[in-house]
């Protein structure tokens, strides 16, 4: 008769499952944290609310760009950039660059559409975006996020080469 070393059926099964399961999980919480910590700081505005946005030269003519973690996006013409704000006027939702149409905002949540002025092109939102406070400093776009401007202030533009 053959002896029994004390170790079950059972108990070899689970502890291979261990086994597998922590060479999957394993690997990819360490990617995890890996990704995390060579991702970039989130930008945050200062106290009075300019938020550093990007170097002029790097915003495309007739361009929309929408700024990483803030609800603010740039809208670039032939001579002059501006700042919406992302929140729908319909809901809240954030909008963003549309897939289909890059000269548009679509709102991911009931399809409202926004032209590069933040003017409404399709419904359901029945206001146009916010636009926002903007500057050039030192060659770089800078979004007052606590100010909105109407659309003829001047505060709420600038002239670009």
């Amino acid at each position: 008769m053959a002896e029994h070393s004390g170790v079950s059926r059972r108990g070899v099964l689970q502890g291979a499952a261990l086994a597998v399961g922590g060479a999957i999980v394993l690997p990819a919480l360490t990617a995890s944290s890996a990704d995390a910590a060579d991702a970039p700081a989130k930008v945050l505005p200062d106290k009075d609310g300019w938020l550093a946005t990007m170097k002029v030269a790097d915003l495309k003519n007739n361009s929309l760009h929408a700024v990483d973690g803030q609800p603010v996006a740039l809208a670039r013409g032939e001579k002059t950039v501006i700042a919406l704000s992302t929140i729908c006027t319909h809901k809240g939702c954030k909008v963003a660059p549309s897939k289909r149409d890059q000269s548009l905002f679509e709102c991911p949540c009931h399809r409202a559409r926004f032209d590069a002025q933040g003017d409404v092109k399709h419904g359901p939102a029945g206001s146009p975006l916010s636009r926002l406070a903007i500057r050039l400093k030192d060659g770089v776009i800078e979004v007052n996020v606590k100010t909105k401007v109407k659309a003829d202030d001047k505060a709420g533009s600038i002239e670009v080469e």
